[in-house]
């Protein structure tokens, strides 16, 4: 089981990389095609690990909500593909997708209640991010328009999972505690980068890259961290 599980987080991360290089040259229909190969890439690695993972009172909660996280994670991405495929739709897709990937960190923040914490050190962090998501937002003269509320609504609940996985990593001191908020905080830079391609003034290509891989990363860390502690 073990060399499968290594095998797909290598399949994954070729199929990542892939999606990244079609995102800049390639058709709607084959950015959908790769990015849901890529985001189904992370799930089969989280389904591996939950079977590699035994029971136990606390594992088999943490390893439902992780799954559910993740599944919900490639309904968001697929429903942000659908964007280019029906542009007529685009705020529709990018809603839903938006609403997947939020129900989606509501269940690791579920996941991660069964980790062990660090006092309200989480809560402080939660405040402090998002503050700072704010600030960030008047900086980069980031312009949300219509999508502000569900916008700041998805920045409080990822900065919540944010904070609960920083309090993970100090108050576990193991490896699952540091994989999940090494996840968190990949999944913080790379919705600030997505922030900046959709409502903000890119500059440089390399952003899109940045996005896609540190999102990728962080599935698959969370994925990985069903198994490793």
């Amino acid at each position: 089981m073990v060399f499968f599980i290594w095998l797909f987080v290598l399949l994954a991360a070729i199929a990542a990389a892939l999606f990244t290089r079609v995102a800049y040259i390639g058709r709607p229909f084959g950015k959908l095609c790769t990015k849901t190969l890529a985001s189904v890439g992370f799930l089969l690695v989280g389904i591996l690990c939950a079977c590699a993972t035994p029971l136990g009172p606390g594992r088999t909660s943490y390893t439902v909500f992780m799954l559910i996280g993740l599944i919900l994670g490639l309904v968001g991405d697929v429903s942000l593909a659908y964007q280019e495929v029906f542009p007529r739709q685009k705020e529709r897709y990018f809603l839903v997708g938006l609403g997947a990937f939020l129900m989606g960190h509501l269940f690791y923040i579920a996941a991660f209640a069964f980790l062990p914490q660090s006092g309200a050190l989480w809560l402080l962090v939660a405040v402090l991010l998002f503050l700072a998501l704010l600030c960030a937002q008047r900086f980069f003269r980031v312009d949300l328009g219509t999508m502000r509320l569900p916008v700041y609504a998805y920045a409080a609940v990822i900065s919540i999972m944010a904070g609960l996985a920083s309090g993970t990593a100090v108050g576990g001191q193991n490896l699952q505690g540091w994989l999940v908020c090494i996840a968190a905080w990949l999944f913080v830079f790379s919705d600030g980068v997505l922030a900046l391609l959709y409502f903000g003034r890119p500059r440089g290509r390399w952003l899109t890259a940045a996005n896609l891989g540190s999102y990728y990363l962080a599935q698959l860390l969370l994925a990985l961290s069903i198994w490793l502690r």
